[in-house]
């Protein structure tokens, strides 16, 4: 007869019988039951998936609706020479997502040479055609004493154009590129400067001069 004192809980026929012992092999190391080796390797297998998708998200292989980015790097001269410090930009002119609009940018080093991003510095760039403008200025002078750069337009800045204004609007730069798996073609971006300096004056009264 039972005492009730030893009375064996209604629930203990419901648990593994492993949970309160562990196997051991011939050699006295712990051989865990095969379902708790069946969980471990699961829990693996959901590690990796995860590390999976973790890594296309970042390397930008359409994650979050994003369109697949192909690392293009290219360069860009000015009337031969390389072009240090200046920007570049990509608008989308015919690309596989036709709803796709946002601009791509680049900024060159001393080689002229550059790497494009799109949703972040050199993370690439969709395959796909593009209307290109580059910009560099540099100022004239001294920037105002109070000047903050987050108010720009609210200080009067004369800056003397590096590259020629006509090359900073990407639909009227006459400059397009194309972007394959192969990158960037063509890879050289080469531009001409000619005739009197151009100068631009930013904030009240600004204007463009030659």
């Amino acid at each position: 007869m039972t005492r009730p004192g030893n009375r064996p809980s209604p629930t203990a026929a419901l648990r593994p019988q492993w949970s309160s012992r562990l196997l051991r092999d011939r050699d006295g190391r712990v051989d865990y039951p095969i379902t708790m080796k069946s969980t471990q390797i699961m829990l693996r297998l959901v590690r990796i998936y995860l590390a999976i998708f973790t890594c296309s998200v970042l390397l930008g292989c359409g994650g979050d609706g994003r369109p697949s980015l192909v690392q293009a790097t290219g360069r860009v001269t000015l009337n031969g020479e390389p072009l240090e410090g200046a920007s570049v930009s990509f608008v989308p002119v015919e690309v596989a997502d036709a709803t796709f609009q946002r601009p791509s940018f680049a900024t060159t080093n001393a080689q002229g040479e550059f790497t494009i991003g799109t949703y972040g510095s050199e993370d690439g760039i969709p395959a796909g055609k593009y209307q290109v403008g580059i910009q560099k200025r540099e100022v004239v002078g001294a920037l105002p004493k109070d000047f903050n750069e987050e108010e720009a337009s609210q200080f009067r800045v004369r800056y003397k154009l590096i590259v020629p204004l006509s090359y900073r609007d990407p639909a009227a730069s006459g400059v397009t590129v194309e972007v394959t798996s192969d990158g960037m073609q063509p890879a050289v971006i080469e531009l001409n400067s000619s005739g009197n300096p151009e100068f631009e004056t930013t904030g009240p009264g600004g204007g463009t001069d030659v």
